[in-house]
């Protein structure tokens, strides 16, 4: 299992700060969110999710967090195959305008390991973060 894509995507409540004025990134697989507390990494099967997010910044061009990564094994299937919890570090940056969202959001995301690295994923990942299809 190697981190991910350039279609990751976030889910979570938006804060009361509003996201109209403050850089967003996807929530949902399609909405956008300000300071999500889950971020989905695979869409299709939700077998990688970052739960528990606790953001110490957010700003327009970056933002800091922690929290866990709740992966599945998939052993012996994903169907079959359990969650396990990783304490992860996230950075959110490149904010650019995306014309379909009308809106800035974070392209890039920086997830770090901060305990046990699960098999097959480096410790440190940075996918790119696709802006949403119209």
């Amino acid at each position: 299992m190697t981190v991910l894509v350039a279609a990751a995507f976030i889910a979570g409540g938006a804060s009361s700060t509003g996201a109209a004025t403050q850089t967003v990134v996807p929530r949902d697989c399609v909405h956008e969110a300000v300071e999500p507390h889950q971020i989905i990494i695979t869409c299709a099967d939700a077998n990688f999710v970052l739960t528990g997010l606790k953001w110490s910044h957010w700003g327009r061009k970056s933002a800091t967090g922690t929290g866990a990564a709740k992966i599945n094994n998939c052993t012996p299937s994903c169907a079959e195959g359990h969650f396990h919890k990783y304490p992860v570090s996230v950075r959110l940056s490149s904010a650019h305008f995306c014309r379909n969202a009308g809106k800035t959001q974070f392209r890039r995301m920086r997830l770090t390991f901060t305990g046990k690295v699960p098999a097959g994923i480096k410790r440190t990942n940075s996918p790119k973060i696709a802006c949403p299809p119209k």
